[in-house]
Protein backbone atom coordinates (compact mmCIF):
# COMPACT_ATOMS: atom_id res chain seq x y z
CA UNK A 1 0.00 0.00 0.00
CA UNK A 2 1.33 3.43 -0.91
CA UNK A 3 2.02 5.60 2.12
CA UNK A 4 1.31 9.13 0.88
CA UNK A 5 -2.22 8.42 -0.46
CA UNK A 6 -3.01 6.91 2.94
CA UNK A 7 -1.65 10.10 4.53
CA UNK A 8 -4.23 12.04 2.47
CA UNK A 9 -7.05 9.99 4.00
CA UNK A 10 -5.72 10.33 7.54
CA UNK A 11 -5.15 14.06 7.05
CA UNK A 12 -8.72 14.57 5.84
CA UNK A 13 -9.94 12.81 8.99
CA UNK A 14 -7.65 14.96 11.16
CA UNK A 15 -8.93 18.13 9.48
CA UNK A 16 -12.53 17.01 9.92
CA UNK A 17 -11.87 16.35 13.60
CA UNK A 18 -10.28 19.76 14.22
CA UNK A 19 -12.95 21.77 12.41
CA UNK A 20 -15.87 19.61 13.48
CA UNK A 21 -14.94 20.04 17.13
CA UNK A 22 -14.67 23.82 16.72
CA UNK A 23 -18.04 24.11 14.96
CA UNK A 24 -19.93 21.88 17.40
CA UNK A 25 -18.35 23.67 20.37
CA UNK A 26 -19.62 27.01 19.05
CA UNK A 27 -23.09 26.01 17.83
CA UNK A 28 -23.98 22.62 19.29
CA UNK A 29 -26.03 20.32 17.07
CA UNK A 30 -29.56 21.75 17.34
CA UNK A 31 -29.47 24.41 14.64
CA UNK A 32 -29.62 23.81 10.90
CA UNK A 33 -26.53 25.82 10.00
CA UNK A 34 -24.14 23.52 11.84
CA UNK A 35 -24.86 20.71 9.37
CA UNK A 36 -23.44 22.79 6.52
CA UNK A 37 -19.83 22.61 7.76
CA UNK A 38 -20.31 19.10 9.13
CA UNK A 39 -21.67 17.93 5.76
CA UNK A 40 -18.76 19.64 4.02
CA UNK A 41 -16.29 17.81 6.24
CA UNK A 42 -17.92 14.47 5.49
CA UNK A 43 -17.88 15.38 1.78
CA UNK A 44 -14.11 15.91 1.93
CA UNK A 45 -13.45 12.66 3.81
CA UNK A 46 -15.57 10.48 1.50
CA UNK A 47 -14.16 12.16 -1.62
CA UNK A 48 -10.62 11.49 -0.40
CA UNK A 49 -11.49 7.86 0.38
CA UNK A 50 -12.96 7.53 -3.11
CA UNK A 51 -9.75 8.74 -4.71
CA UNK A 52 -7.71 6.49 -2.44
CA UNK A 53 -9.55 3.37 -3.61
CA UNK A 54 -9.21 4.42 -7.25
CA UNK A 55 -5.47 4.94 -6.79
CA UNK A 56 -4.76 1.42 -5.56
CA UNK A 57 -2.24 -0.01 -8.03
CA UNK A 58 -3.06 -3.14 -9.99
CA UNK A 59 -0.23 -4.98 -8.23
CA UNK A 60 -2.11 -4.68 -4.93
CA UNK A 61 -5.53 -5.58 -6.29
CA UNK A 62 -4.98 -9.23 -7.06
CA UNK A 63 -7.13 -11.48 -9.26
CA UNK A 64 -10.83 -10.69 -9.14
CA UNK A 65 -10.47 -7.70 -6.83
CA UNK A 66 -10.67 -4.96 -9.46
CA UNK A 67 -14.47 -4.90 -9.60
CA UNK A 68 -14.74 -4.94 -5.81
CA UNK A 69 -12.45 -1.92 -5.53
CA UNK A 70 -14.31 0.01 -8.23
CA UNK A 71 -17.61 -0.75 -6.47
CA UNK A 72 -16.05 0.47 -3.23
CA UNK A 73 -14.86 3.61 -5.02
CA UNK A 74 -18.42 4.14 -6.31
CA UNK A 75 -19.91 3.74 -2.83
CA UNK A 76 -17.54 6.33 -1.37
CA UNK A 77 -18.37 8.71 -4.19
CA UNK A 78 -22.11 8.19 -3.73
CA UNK A 79 -21.68 8.96 -0.03
CA UNK A 80 -19.66 12.07 -0.94
CA UNK A 81 -22.37 13.15 -3.38
CA UNK A 82 -25.09 12.83 -0.74
CA UNK A 83 -22.95 14.85 1.66
CA UNK A 84 -22.34 17.50 -1.00
CA UNK A 85 -26.07 17.83 -1.68
CA UNK A 86 -26.79 18.00 2.05
CA UNK A 87 -24.10 20.66 2.48
CA UNK A 88 -25.56 22.75 -0.32
CA UNK A 89 -29.13 22.19 0.83
CA UNK A 90 -28.56 23.17 4.45
CA UNK A 91 -26.83 26.46 3.64
CA UNK A 92 -29.44 27.29 1.00
CA UNK A 93 -32.36 26.71 3.37
CA UNK A 94 -30.57 28.48 6.22
CA UNK A 95 -30.00 31.60 4.09
CA UNK A 96 -33.56 31.55 2.80
CA UNK A 97 -34.91 31.39 6.35
CA UNK A 98 -32.73 34.26 7.54
CA UNK A 99 -32.98 36.47 4.45
CA UNK A 100 -29.28 36.25 3.58
CA UNK A 101 -27.95 36.73 0.04
CA UNK A 102 -26.66 33.66 -1.79
CA UNK A 103 -23.20 33.31 -3.34
CA UNK A 104 -21.82 36.55 -1.91
CA UNK A 105 -18.44 35.16 -0.78
CA UNK A 106 -15.57 33.50 -2.61
CA UNK A 107 -16.17 30.43 -0.46
CA UNK A 108 -19.82 30.27 -1.49
CA UNK A 109 -19.19 30.75 -5.21
CA UNK A 110 -16.36 28.23 -5.23
CA UNK A 111 -18.45 25.75 -3.27
CA UNK A 112 -21.38 25.96 -5.69
CA UNK A 113 -19.05 25.50 -8.67
CA UNK A 114 -17.39 22.48 -7.05
CA UNK A 115 -20.70 20.78 -6.27
CA UNK A 116 -21.88 21.27 -9.88
CA UNK A 117 -18.58 19.94 -11.26
CA UNK A 118 -18.69 17.04 -8.80
CA UNK A 119 -22.11 15.92 -10.03
CA UNK A 120 -20.91 16.00 -13.67
CA UNK A 121 -17.83 13.96 -12.74
CA UNK A 122 -19.93 11.35 -10.95
CA UNK A 123 -22.25 10.98 -13.91
CA UNK A 124 -19.30 10.37 -16.23
CA UNK A 125 -17.92 7.71 -13.89
CA UNK A 126 -21.30 5.98 -13.68
CA UNK A 127 -21.52 5.91 -17.47
CA UNK A 128 -18.04 4.38 -17.77
CA UNK A 129 -18.58 1.62 -15.24
CA UNK A 130 -22.26 0.73 -15.45
CA UNK A 131 -23.12 1.63 -19.07
CA UNK A 132 -19.88 1.16 -21.06
CA UNK A 133 -21.69 0.09 -24.24
CA UNK A 134 -23.25 3.54 -24.54
CA UNK A 135 -19.78 5.06 -24.94
CA UNK A 136 -18.48 2.53 -27.43
CA UNK A 137 -15.00 3.37 -28.75
CA UNK A 138 -14.89 6.52 -26.59
CA UNK A 139 -14.94 4.53 -23.35
CA UNK A 140 -11.23 4.74 -22.53
CA UNK A 141 -11.09 8.42 -23.36
CA UNK A 142 -14.12 9.28 -21.20
CA UNK A 143 -12.72 7.11 -18.42
CA UNK A 144 -9.42 9.03 -18.56
CA UNK A 145 -11.26 12.37 -18.56
CA UNK A 146 -13.31 11.18 -15.59
CA UNK A 147 -10.09 10.52 -13.69
CA UNK A 148 -8.50 13.85 -14.59
CA UNK A 149 -11.59 15.88 -13.75
CA UNK A 150 -12.06 13.80 -10.61
CA UNK A 151 -8.66 14.87 -9.31
CA UNK A 152 -9.36 18.48 -10.25
CA UNK A 153 -12.72 18.50 -8.47
CA UNK A 154 -11.38 16.88 -5.29
CA UNK A 155 -8.59 19.45 -5.22
CA UNK A 156 -11.35 22.02 -5.67
CA UNK A 157 -13.07 20.62 -2.58
CA UNK A 158 -9.84 21.12 -0.64
CA UNK A 159 -9.66 24.67 -2.01
CA UNK A 160 -13.18 25.45 -0.79
CA UNK A 161 -12.21 24.26 2.68
CA UNK A 162 -9.04 26.34 2.55
CA UNK A 163 -11.18 29.40 1.79
CA UNK A 164 -13.39 28.50 4.75
CA UNK A 165 -10.36 28.34 7.05
CA UNK A 166 -8.94 31.60 5.71
CA UNK A 167 -12.31 33.38 5.97
CA UNK A 168 -12.91 32.32 9.56
CA UNK A 169 -15.87 30.04 8.81
CA UNK A 170 -14.21 27.19 10.71
CA UNK A 171 -14.11 29.23 13.95
CA UNK A 172 -10.43 28.55 14.47
CA UNK A 173 -8.60 31.67 15.75
CA UNK A 174 -6.09 32.86 13.17
CA UNK A 175 -2.56 32.19 14.32
CA UNK A 176 -3.61 29.46 16.76
CA UNK A 177 -2.17 25.96 16.73
CA UNK A 178 -5.52 24.57 15.60
CA UNK A 179 -5.65 27.07 12.72
CA UNK A 180 -2.25 26.00 11.46
CA UNK A 181 -3.07 22.37 12.18
CA UNK A 182 -6.14 22.56 9.93
CA UNK A 183 -4.18 24.32 7.19
CA UNK A 184 -1.39 21.76 7.44
CA UNK A 185 -3.88 18.89 7.26
CA UNK A 186 -5.38 20.30 4.05
CA UNK A 187 -1.89 20.69 2.56
CA UNK A 188 -1.15 17.07 3.45
CA UNK A 189 -4.35 15.98 1.69
CA UNK A 190 -3.19 17.70 -1.50
CA UNK A 191 0.32 16.23 -1.33
CA UNK A 192 -1.02 12.75 -0.63
CA UNK A 193 -3.55 12.84 -3.46
CA UNK A 194 -1.06 14.12 -6.03
CA UNK A 195 1.57 11.59 -4.92
CA UNK A 196 -0.82 8.76 -5.76
CA UNK A 197 -1.63 9.91 -9.30
CA UNK A 198 -0.87 7.32 -11.99
CA UNK A 199 -0.16 9.58 -14.93
CA UNK A 200 0.15 7.07 -17.77
CA UNK A 201 -3.34 5.45 -17.48
CA UNK A 202 -4.90 8.91 -17.36
CA UNK A 203 -3.04 10.53 -20.24
CA UNK A 204 -2.29 7.71 -22.68
CA UNK A 205 -5.89 7.39 -24.04
CA UNK A 206 -6.03 11.15 -24.61
CA UNK A 207 -2.58 11.29 -26.22
CA UNK A 208 -3.40 8.41 -28.56
CA UNK A 209 -6.63 10.15 -29.59
CA UNK A 210 -4.72 13.34 -30.35
CA UNK A 211 -2.16 11.42 -32.40
CA UNK A 212 -4.90 9.81 -34.48
CA UNK A 213 -6.41 13.20 -35.26
CA UNK A 214 -3.08 14.62 -36.45
CA UNK A 215 -2.01 11.52 -38.38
Amino acid sequence: MQLLPLVAVLSSLAYAGIVGQAVVTKYGTKILYVYHPLGGLAFLVFATLGVFTAQRPRSERGPGKHKALIDQHALYQIAATLCALATFGTIYVNKERNGYMHLKSNHGMAGAAVVAAWLCTQMSGSLCWYFPKLLGASLRRVYALHGLFGYAVVLGVVGVHALAVQSGYTYLPKGSNLYYGAAGALAAVVVGLLAGVHVKPLLSPLVKKAHKKTA
